[in-house]
């Protein structure tokens, strides 16, 4: 099925200047796009007002994002290859994100004994879980220490992760090929601490020795 069968009206400056995803690729391969919520709704036999809610969008939204070839943000792609994993609703109950970042990397923080390993290792994963959640690390800001709520695709991805038996290693996994079909690695943008990398001490430059004559000259 293209986008032109879903007997939506697709035309506008946003799918004119869309970036087309390679559909020649499996799904596996390459981001996701509009396309694949369309797809995925029709073969649960879903209502495009029920699925625009259980994505995240308003009716206007959802036409917009269907329409457009360009790959889907990265938390909404998060949260479509969770429905395509888990073929159910998101919970109405479900953590906050301090309380998933708790059940997810609290133990490994406390596993730091130092304050200052724990310090930087509480930035690393605050880094991390930002990525997996596919939001900027700005986010941790607001999150943590900012106690400003969260954005609604975010809770349906957090009400779909409640239900899961092994939710960090899902989360990871997804979150790891929604950045490898983008060309990036999440290892490489928000690694896990060790206690190697907490234990690093940056250097800075060393400050330049001015040596001066007993006169106050510059020698």
């Amino acid at each position: 099925m293209s986008v032109s069968d879903l007997n939506l009206s697709c035309s506008g400056s946003a799918a004119r200047r869309a970036v087309v995803v390679d559909f020649t690729r499996d799904v596996d391969q390459r981001p996701l796009c509009g396309h694949d919520i369309e797809s995925f709704r029709a073969s649960m036999g879903l209502s495009r007002m029920e699925f625009s809610l259980a994505m995240a969008l308003v009716p206007s939204q959802y036409q917009k994002t269907v329409c457009n070839q360009g790959p889907l943000s990265l938390d909404r792609e998060i949260l479509l290859r969770l429905y395509q994993l888990s073929p159910s609703p998101s919970a109405w109950q479900n953590w906050s994100p301090q309380e998933a970042f708790e059940e997810f990397y609290g133990p490994l923080l406390r596993s730091f004994v130092l304050p200052v390993h724990q310090a930087k290792a509480r930035v690393m994963l605050y880094r991390r879980f930002t990525a997996v959640m596919g939001r900027s690390v700005a986010r941790s800001f607001s999150w943590f220490q900012g106690n400003q709520g969260h954005s609604l695709p975010v809770r349906r991805v957090l009400g779909k992760l409640i239900e899961l038996a092994s939710p960090r290693e899902v989360l990871e996994a997804i979150a790891a090929q929604a950045y490898a079909v983008r060309g990036q690695d999440l290892e490489l943008i928000a690694p896990l601490p060790t206690l190697e990398s907490v234990s690093r001490v940056r250097r800075g430059r060393s400050p330049k020795l001015r040596l001066t004559s007993p006169r106050g000259e510059p020698s």
